[in-house]
């Protein structure tokens, strides 16, 4: 049918309308590892520091007294992910909760 056609044509043209390497998804993994860092994400694959970028919230921060201000990413913490690049790269937003 015409309608059938015409909508076929809306769908393929939309999914070509916005690269995949620019989409984002949203994850949430686990600090398997410090050192190296090494995050478990959603429990289906591990991923290296060579493929993570570090926010701000992700690094230790002392002030000039040497107390800390901001704690680093630890064993076992929950971390909120972005995931860009086209799925190569990991943007750590924040520690999660648990």
């Amino acid at each position: 049918m015409a309608g059938e056609r015409l909508v076929k044509i809306m769908h393929d043209a939309a999914k070509n309308a916005i690269p995949k390497e620019t989409l984002t998804d949203v994850l949430f993994g686990k600090v398997t590892s410090e050192t190296p860092l090494k995050i478990s994400i959603e429990n289906r694959f591990e991923v290296g520091a060579n493929f993570l970028v570090l926010s701000p919230f992700c690094i230790e921060f002392k002030s000039k007294d040497g107390v800390i201000l901001w704690d680093g990413l630890k064993n076992g913490d929950r971390v909120n992910l972005l995931r860009f690049s086209n799925g190569q790269k990991f943007y750590v937003l924040d520690k999660g909760s648990d």
